[in-house]
């Protein structure tokens, strides 16, 4: 089970073959790949895999999701790190495997994001907000960061610790970011969330034509980005 109605989740069908979001690595609203014919045809895979889970895409959400893995009513799930402090709290015998090959041979693409930690440029203790920075972003305290939510800390440098390195489920995370694309950072990608769970939601509850679909979606995002300048 995964969030089928969730583009963050589902984008990976898309992308994996060769669908994409933005175009120029995710930097040019102008250039919306999401209707393409890779995108069409990673669709029509998507739209295929309700035949193994006939469950409406409304009756899944993470929390459900999660909850029926922990209850062992779902073999396998679609997540992302967060998941694991969960799962191992609730003494659940688990691993983590990277996203299978699709039909076509290729990896699916899945959608990545970092957490990040900012500080204000207007605070009344600049000194202090430096400070804190650093310290929360130290390697040593990343490192516990990561023993207390597991949860991959966003430098290349560390992922040579000896907690990350062997860890078996850390590194089929890590195997599967060579299969990722960033999400999107441009203000244009808050309007694609909604027209896209809407045509992802459609393929897979009601059957509707990927192409058809798509391209709908793809011009309300446009209108949408119209009406926003």
């Amino acid at each position: 089970m995964w969030n089928v109605g969730q583009l963050y989740q589902s984008y990976s069908f898309l992308a994996g073959y060769g669908g994409y979001i933005f175009g120029n690595g995710g930097k040019d609203a102008d250039d919306i790949g999401l209707s393409n014919a890779e995108s069409i045809a990673g669709a029509e895979f998507f739209r295929s895999l309700n035949k193994i889970l006939p469950v409406n895409s409304n009756d899944m959400n993470d929390n459900i999701i999660t909850g029926f893995f922990m209850e062992g009513k779902t073999a396998a799930i679609i997540g992302g790190p967060w998941l694991m402090t969960d799962v191992k709290s609730a003494g659940i015998d688990f691993g983590v495997a990277p996203l299978p090959l699709l039909p076509n041979g290729e990896h699916p693409q899945s959608m990545s994001g970092i957490r990040a930690l900012y500080v204000s440029s207007y605070t009344e203790y600049p000194v202090a907000a430096k400070l804190f920075a650093r310290y929360a972003t130290s390697r040593k305290n990343l490192v516990k960061r990561y023993e207390m939510t597991t949860q991959l800390p966003p430098r290349q440098d560390m992922m040579e610790e000896p907690i990350i390195k062997g860890n078996a489920n850390a590194l089929a995370f890590l195997e599967q970011t060579k299969h990722s694309a960033p999400m999107p950072s441009i203000p244009e990608m808050g309007n694609v969330w909604v027209p896209a769970g809407a045509a992802l939601a459609a393929i897979w509850n009601d059957n509707q034509q990927p192409g058809d679909v798509l391209k709908k979606a793809v011009e309300q995002i446009k209108t949408a980005i119209q009406t926003k300048k």
